[in-house]
């Protein structure tokens, strides 16, 4: 069965229908070399490259259990923030010169990484179900953290949301203009504010320079986009086109 198909019928099951009708479906962003050689000495080569590679991906699998004295917010993110980079290092491998087999093993690779993330759905379920709670906790502790390094949980979510943009580079991702991208590229010392008897509402507002009834419209599409970054690579607009580049790309490879 094609990649994009059986990822679809996964999809059709699990998804609102809504959702998969209204998912983009184009043609694929990558090239691929047409031309590949075959000779023995490449293929052994690519063999023994993929075969360390996956050790090297196994071994950059973190446990959730290893989080579990941080807020669920946290290990969501740094679950999502290791698929993305995951997926990033094979999409490094798929773009590097590889023999055309090779190509194809790491392509199918992605695919079953694409389709992984219909296994972590209750992350992105449970950061939308309350999405004003989850979003000022995850700014407010960025923002703790660049004012004191030492913050609990600040490092495991800067590393993530690194990972995430690190991604975006590869892959694109159309919530990039976002609230927690400004954020991070500001100076301002939340934690010496907080001190004086600010809370997080407030300091976007300063931030923003926004009174209180422009940030009461704004708020819900503030925290949406900020999640919408978030979760983009485990989201089904990005496994059902990234599943049908996939299947172009496998499709047009002169190796079968």
């Amino acid at each position: 069965m094609k990649i994009r198909n059986l990822l679809l019928v996964f999809f059709m099951a699990t998804m609102p229908v809504a959702i998969v009708a209204q998912a983009p479906i184009g043609g694929s962003v990558f090239e691929i070399t047409q031309n590949a050689q075959k000779e023995a000495k490449g293929e052994a080569d690519d063999a023994a490259d993929m075969e360390n590679f996956e050790k090297g991906l196994e071994a950059l699998g973190i446990s959730l259990g290893e989080t579990s004295e941080m807020p669920v917010e946290i290990r969501c993110i740094k679950l999502m923030g290791d698929h993305a980079i995951n997926m990033a290092l094979v999409q490094s491998k798929i773009e590097s010169p590889n023999s055309c087999l090779a190509k194809k093993e790491l392509l199918e690779m992605q695919a079953l990484q694409v389709l992984s993330a219909g296994t972590r759905i209750y992350c992105p379920e449970e950061l939308y179900s309350q999405l004003g709670y989850y979003g000022r906790s995850i700014i407010e502790l960025y923002v703790l953290g660049k004012s004191d390094n030492n913050e609990p949980g600040f490092k495991e979510l800067k590393e993530a949301l690194d990972k995430i943009q690190e991604a975006a580079v590869l892959f694109g991702n159309p919530y990039a203009k976002n609230p927690v991208n400004f954020i991070r590229a500001m100076d301002e010392d939340y934690k010496l504010y907080a001190s004086r008897g600010g809370d997080i509402d407030a300091f976007i507002k300063k931030i923003l320079d926004l009174n209180d009834t422009q940030w009461k419209s704004i708020q819900e599409e503030f925290f949406t986009q900020l999640l919408d970054y978030i979760t983009y690579f485990d989201s089904p607009i990005f496994m059902l086109k990234r599943s049908n580049q996939i299947n172009y790309l496998l499709e047009n490879l002169p190796c079968k």
